[in-house]
């Protein structure tokens, strides 16, 4: 079995770059999240690194948002009176 010496490629617009698997400064042709997210030099890889920080922070301030709703929301439902609506039937 033959284990490729450099770690995976993507590719865009005929260039090819490398996507690291972990954490690197090598920021020779390096691929972020998706294949059109290039790094070229160390200012990207910072710029990248904080934009991947402020998405993670974002996504985990929605999480906590829908819990905090789901948990009023839940708490109105159980102070509503136990007996259903009850149409009158004609």
């Amino acid at each position: 079995m033959d284990i490729p010496s450099t770690g995976p490629k993507c590719s865009m617009n005929s260039l090819t770059v490398s996507i690291q698997m972990l954490f690197t400064w090598d920021t020779t042709d390096l691929c972020i999240v998706f294949p059109q997210w290039h790094v070229y030099s160390t200012f990207s890889l910072l710029m990248s690194l904080i934009g991947v920080i402020i998405l993670t922070a974002g996504y985990e301030f929605v999480r906590d948002i829908s819990r905090r709703f789901e948990a009023s929301s839940a708490e109105y439902m159980n102070k509503l009176p136990s007996k259903a609506f009850h149409s009158p039937i004609a």
